[in-house]
């Protein structure tokens, strides 16, 4: 009886953990599916940046843990890590202004304090931007010279923001001075893979990414095209049809290969955007972080002539130091 008894028992034990596991996996799927078809959306449809991250780090483990019961998990990945990338990059963007705060008020200790912080919250962008990279790579395969994955109206959106994680991860990682070990060659894989993705669908970020880094690669693009001025054009259009992520990217390709006016033209053309063209849903928190970006570049340069960011109403803007204007009198009694 006894013996019967614990067999019993075993078999229980092994239907509970079974069955446990079958509810786990459909919970597991029926949450991937929503967080593919409605949520992933609905974060990038919205306005609110830090919101958006701060959700993809609340329910990017959540979602992910799905995967130890054998749900299909990595086309939610992309987008919530992608979204908790935002709040690290955040993060480095204020300890920034204050090592630029601090070199103001001369300050060394502070500056050199404000730069580890930095370096860190990089790192930590850095990391989940590359693990966002991954999970769009394991869906469709590495981007490969003259072949493109198979892509439906769902999967084009994943795709696009898996190769801005690429991007996002390289720089970020170089800012943090390599902790994470990127490798470079993502940078060419995701300039072959924008041509994947059709400019007229996503707003010309795919070419502006792909100029972009051609500008920022010496060599890496065709030599018979002005990457710069491509980008820049890239801009035109897509602020034409309400998105402002090609200034950004020009702005960050000034600012990479030492171009300070490319900074100020970016900057400049944000602020006399048009408000009459309104934002395409889906590209809401996308041309907002663009926007965010090119303010925190303003905010740098407004830090580092001023000792603090860019006053309110004043974006578009630049700090001119007065001219001393010698007074020529001061020479008549010589």
């Amino acid at each position: 009886m006894r013996g019967r008894g614990v067999r019993i028992g075993c078999g229980l034990l092994i239907l509970w953990l079974t069955t446990g596991c079958s509810i786990y996996k459909i919970a597991g799927n029926a949450v991937s599916d929503y967080a593919v078809s409605d949520l992933g959306p609905f974060i990038l449809s919205t306005e609110d940046v830090e919101m958006g991250c701060q959700t993809g780090q609340a329910l990017g483990n959540l979602l992910l843990s799905f995967d130890r019961v054998g749900s299909d998990t990595d086309l939610p990945g992309v987008v919530t890590l992608f979204a908790s990338g935002l709040c690290a990059e955040l993060q480095a963007n204020e300890a920034e202004l204050g090592y630029h705060r601090a070199l103001f008020a001369k300050k060394p200790t502070d500056a050199m304090d404000a730069r580890i912080v930095e370096q860190r919250a990089h790192a930590v962008a850095a990391s989940r931007y590359a693990r966002a990279w991954g999970h769009m790579v394991t869906v469709f395969g590495e981007p490969t010279e003259g072949q493109c994955p198979d892509l439906d109206e769902e999967d084009r959106l994943f795709y696009l923001v898996g190769l801005a994680a690429g991007v996002q991860a390289i720089l970020h990682d170089r800012a943090s001075g390599g902790q994470v070990g990127m490798d470079m060659s993502v940078l060419s894989k995701v300039a072959r893979a924008t041509e994947c993705v059709d400019d007229a669908e996503f707003w010309q970020i795919p070419s502006g990414f792909r100029f972009a880094l051609y500008a920022s690669v010496p060599g890496s693009g065709p030599a018979d095209i002005d990457p710069v001025a491509m980008l820049r054009d890239a801009s035109k259009q897509g602020e034409a049809l309400g998105v402002n992520m090609g200034w950004a990217l020009l702005a960050q390709t000034g600012r990479g290969i030492g171009q300070a006016e490319l900074v100020k033209e970016a900057i400049a053309a944000a602020a006399a955007r048009s408000t009459s063209t309104d934002t395409p849903a889906l590209a809401k928190l996308l041309d907002k972080y663009a926007l965010g970006m090119l303010t925190h570049f303003s905010d740098v340069k407004w830090t580092e002539d001023r000792g603090h960011r860019t006053p309110v109403g004043s974006f578009g803007t630049f700090y001119q130091a007065p001219v001393v204007e010698e007074d020529d009198g001061l020479l008549d009694d010589l």
